[in-house]
Formats: structure tokens, C-alpha cells, sequence
């Protein structure tokens, strides 16, 4: 039992890192689409939508998708899957360009 119990846990922590990446790579995307650099909001979300479908086929493939114990990474990966999904549809943020007078 204790080294499955170590083996969950090096997936747990190795986990947390790529939650944290992605959720780097999505405030990243935010601000520069604030900011208006239209190329780099492209590739960060695109980056960002990869690595959070390539967690949850990986939390598929090795069957932790549904088990109360990895709830939290299915959740996590989701939830930011979701929040850039959102956010590119809604075309949010996008830059304030002041009129011309």
C-alpha cells in the first residue's frame, strides 16, 4: 500500500506544479490581451487550452478522472479549461482604444 500511496503522491505534486503553470499561462493571456498584444493572447491561450485537456486526458488515461481522491485536479483543470474558453468567446479582455478627435 505505501507505494501506491507515494506513487499517487509524485502525481499529486507533479500536478500542482502544472495547475500552477496553467494558471500562469491564463493570467498571462489576460494581460496581454489588456495590454493588445493580440499574437502572444493567441498563443497563451492556445497553450493554455492544450495543457489543461492534455492534464485531463492524462488524469483519464490513468483513471483518477472520477476518484474522490484527484477530484481536485479534474476540478482545477476544468475550471481553467472553462475560465479560457470563456474568455475567448467573450473576446474579454480587449484593449480600451480611445476615439480619435
Amino acid at each position: 500500500m505505501g507505494k501506491t500511496s507515494r506513487r499517487y503522491q509524485q502525481m499529486a505534486n507533479f500536478m500542482k506544479l502544472v495547475l500552477l503553470a496553467d494558471t500562469a499561462i491564463f493570467l498571462l493571456s489576460l494581460v496581454f490581451a489588456g495590454l493588445g498584444v493580440a499574437w502572444l493572447r493567441v498563443i497563451l491561450r492556445l497553450l493554455g487550452v492544450l495543457c489543461s485537456c492534455t492534464g485531463l486526458v492524462f488524469l483519464y488515461m490513468n483513471k483518477e478522472l472520477l476518484r474522490p481522491r484527484s477530484r481536485w485536479m479534474t476540478v482545477g483543470f476544468a475550471a481553467i479549461l472553462v475560465c479560457i474558453l470563456v474568455s475567448m468567446i467573450c473576446k474579454y479582455p480587449s484593449p480600451y482604444i480611445s476615439p480619435v478627435k
